[in-house]
């Protein structure tokens, strides 16, 4: 994701779920009473079926049995059918038959409720009751956003930036000016308060946020139905006072203007596709005036501004082409300048800075229009009278195996976000300036690790903020100074009831108490076992002098290379308690995504701990398809080249097994939506691999899916997987559709199938669908429970509440621990 898209205040951009206990109460009290219905469409088999639970006295369950109606289908002369098309097209009954699959998963895990518990406990242990993050000044504010004690959400916050420090100051201001040096009044003002919102409409995804040049306005978007369905709210901060008469349903990004009066939105269309950009002037009864219009099924629209306020970006992005055009945002009036035509396969983002504008392409410098002419991102710029791409000039290029994936732009600096064999770092260039070849490298505490820009919203900044976390580095705020690059720890994640190290280390001593969370020294002594293509997670010891922070030595993390059969390296992190062994008896769970070119981040979730602990081998495969390696690694995994991330994915499920990491019989999986069809796959091409597997909102039917025009995203998917009308891509598609590839006859892993009744990204349907036909065609060994769990009322992003979420986690860990062991 591009700064452009990224532009929040402080961490407003929070795409989560929010999920409060009303709707949930309503939603159950409206499926009641449906048993008529129930008994018509679904029935529970006299005679024993192919998979059965067992309940705590031992009895056996049997599982609802979906009713198999004809309904056939035919493309490009191959016809196929599809028993369980009802889901899809009969809502009311598919709601029966989810309850019926709800109550009997419960009843299977019934007898693990003391574990559910238990894992809940130990994960909310771990967090305390009370956070903060760092207030970051933006103009004559200082924002920051913080989880009052016994509340699940955030709150968002400001305080003017002032003269002297008051002698009665909270114990966040206290932090502040310890951390930053800086002065505040006693007064706090609520932005935003998420408890507040939930409590006001049950569920509540909050989607982005902007503030006014200003600072008097805020311009913010909610889903208050869990349909990912977005609406326009406007706030006078000044008043407090919601404007109501602002307000409009069917809203992705906004952006304001200058002025600090005109707002630019997108509306979505049917199929909740950005489509449109108009303007409106606060307070005005005139109507919002159209400003432009996506007809490109494939593309949506965005509209966002450069750092400096310059201009307002209008960006028209499908998954493989970019349009750019600016908006004088000091002339709201003023005419789309276009900055290139897009063409295919090429991609660009924009900033600007003191005439010029500096722009991320994909597009390779010797010119053509085609795949063959793009690689990965580089970093190039030209003149604001000369915007096309035949006066792009390159002005950074990178040595083989590193590439760019963002940037960040300041008065003085310009930050480029970079991997290098698969791993984070990033350089800082001077600007203005003619010498690009001169970049500082920053250090980095960790070189297997995730970096996480901050909002970085001061153009004029001589600093700027970064979030780094590991698997055994708890989420820590850095601070950089980007004319030496020296980094400053403003705050580590405190991880309570974990035994840390004490032990000192020369150059390293304990934060105080005033102004960072008390952490431990890092622990010099941790060993990590460094064996030949193995990147270790261990702090680097050169870069350490210059971080003061804990690195939990008790977990080991390491970057592997796994070679398929096709010869290719395949990064694989793997991570357990530094007293596992390699004895081929541990549990393990092998984690995947691998699609849009996103990559696989191994970040810190103290959750994992509660499996780490008990012995549990955790793995991260980075299969082609992700963003790992560049454009190329991409690229390796999609439309005709799809397989290749399965295999990649079973190459590593072998590589955990051969190397003693894993027992044979102990190997769990896990993939999220598009992640889940990769396991999925992986389970069709080898379905003895795995003891156990959790799909979570999977992607399962894509071959009925891309076929079906009238679903949100279907033909924007094109350029991912495939355009169905094409018949080579069509046979790929369902060569490997997981929902039309179960092997009929052979034994499945045990799985637990997770959904969302108000998904609009992908359907419920699907893994109903997908769950009834592996109970219809695969072996079941009783032992391996294969279960279906809706959550009623949210979609593809479920409850992200900080306490509330465990429960559902420690669900899911408790069904690992309950079909592996311990």
């Amino acid at each position: 994701m591009m700064m452009a898209e990224r532009r929040v205040v402080m961490s407003l951009l929070w795409r989560k779920g929010v999920r409060g206990t009303s709707r949930f109460s309503e939603n159950l009290s409206q499926f009641l009473g449906c048993q008529v219905i129930l008994d018509r469409l679904v029935h529970i088999s006299a005679s024993p079926s192919k998979e059965q639970g067992k309940c705590r006295d031992g009895h056996l369950i049997e599982p609802p049995v979906a009713v198999s109606r004809p309904f056939r289908r035919t493309k490009h002369g191959r016809t196929w059918y599809d028993p369980y098309h009802w889901m899809r097209v009969c809502k009311d009954e598919a709601v029966g038959y989810l309850q019926l699959e709800n109550a009997y998963a419960d009843k299977c895990m019934a007898d693990s409720l003391n574990l559910q518990r238990k894992l809940q406990k130990e994960m909310a242990g771990r967090l305390k009751q009370e956070v903060s993050s760092p207030p970051e000044r933006i103009g004559p504010w200082l924002y920051y956003t913080r989880i009052p004690k016994g509340q699940d959400y955030p709150v968002y916050c400001r305080i003017r930036h002032s003269v002297r420090i008051s002698t009665t100051q909270s114990k966040l201001k206290k932090v502040a000016a310890s951390v930053l040096g800086w002065d505040y009044q006693d007064e706090e003002e609520v932005l935003l308060d998420q408890n507040a919102l939930v409590e006001e409409f049950g569920y509540v995804q909050l989607g982005t946020c902007r503030l006014s040049k200003d600072h008097n306005v805020m311009a913010y978007t909610l889903d208050t139905s869990g349909r990912e369905v977005f609406s326009l709210f406007v706030k006078d901060l000044r008043t407090g006072r919601i404007m109501k008469e602002e307000q409009k349903a069917g809203v992705v990004s906004v952006e304001w203007a200058g002025d600090g009066r005109t707002l630019y939105y997108t509306e979505v269309d049917e199929l909740l596709r950005p489509w449109r950009v108009y303007r409106r002037s606060l307070g005005s009864e005139a109507e919002d005036i159209l400003v432009f219009e996506e007809k490109d099924a494939s593309s949506f629209l965005d509209v966002s501004r450069t750092k400096d306020w310059t201009f307002i970006t209008v960006n028209v992005n499908s998954k493989t082409s970019s349009e750019v055009y600016l908006i004088d945002a000091d002339n709201p009036e003023a005419d789309l300048q276009l900055v290139e035509e897009r063409r295919g396969g090429i991609q660009y983002f924009v900033e600007h800075h003191q005439g010029f504008l500096y722009i991320l392409t994909n597009r390779r410098m010797d010119g053509g229009n085609t795949r063959t002419a793009v690689g990965d991102y580089r970093l190039v710029r030209c003149s604001l009278g000369n915007p096309g791409s035949k006066y792009w000039q390159e002005i950074a290029s990178l040595e083989r195996g590193a590439f760019i994936e963002d940037m960040e732009i300041f008065e003085k600096h310009l930050v480029l976000y970079q991997r290098r064999g698969g791993l984070p770092r990033i350089q800082v260039l001077d600007l203005p300036s003619s010498g690009f070849e001169s970049r500082r490298t920053l250090s980095l505490p960790q070189e297997v690790c995730t970096v996480t820009p901050g909002a970085n919203e001061d153009f004029n900044s001589s600093v700027f903020r970064l979030t780094v976390s590991s698997p055994n580095l708890p989420e820590t705020v850095l601070e950089y100074h980007l004319e030496t690059g020296k980094p400053k720890v403003l705050q580590q994640e405190e991880v309570q009831g974990v035994q840390l190290p004490v032990k000192k280390r020369k150059g390293t001593r304990r934060l105080s108490d005033e102004g960072h969370t008390n952490v431990s020294e890092l622990d010099s002594q941790a060993q990590v076992d460094r064996k030949p293509k193995v990147v270790s997670g261990k702090a680097d010891s050169e870069a350490t002098d210059d971080f003061h922070l804990c690195l939990l030595s008790q977990y080991e993390c390491q970057r592997h290379e796994v070679i398929t059969a096709d010869g290719v390296a395949v990064p694989l992190t793997v991570v357990c308690g530094s007293g596992v062994r390699q004895d081929g008896q541990n549990p393990a769970l092998l984690i995947g995504y691998g699609a849009y070119g996103k990559t696989l981040e191994v970040e810190w979730c103290s959750e994992h701990l509660s499996l780490l602990d008990r012995g549990w081998v955790i793995a991260f495969s980075h299969v082609r398809g992700g963003g790992e390696l560049g454009r190329s690694w991409y690229e390796a995994g999609i439309l005709l080249k799809k397989k290749n991330s399965f295999h990649d994915f079973i190459a590593s499920a072998k590589y955990l097994i051969e190397n003693k990491y894993a027992h044979r019989s102990k190997l769990g999986a896990l993939g999220l939506s598009a992640g889940g069809l990769l396991v999925a796959s992986a389970v069709n091409l080898q379905p003895g691999l795995f003891r156990a597997v959790i799909l979570q909102v999977p992607f399962l039917d894509i071959n009925n899916t891309l076929l079906d025009t009238d679903l949100p995203l279907s033909v924007h998917e094109y350029d991912e997987w495939g355009d169905p009308d094409d018949p080579e891509h069509f046979t790929n598609i369902g060569s490997y559709s997981p929902y039309d590839n179960v092997q009929e006859g052979k034994a499945y892993p045990a799985m637990l199938v997770k959904t969302g009744l108000l998904d609009s990204r992908v359907g419920y349907w699907e893994a109903a669908k997908y769950v009834a036909r592996v109970r219809n065609l695969a072996e079941q060994d009783p032992a391996k429970l294969i279960l279906l769990k809706t959550s009623m009322d949210s979609g593809h992003v479920s409850d992200c509440g900080r306490f509330s979420h465990l429960k559902e986690t420690a669900y899911d860990y408790a069904f690992l621990i309950k079909m592996i062991g311990r």
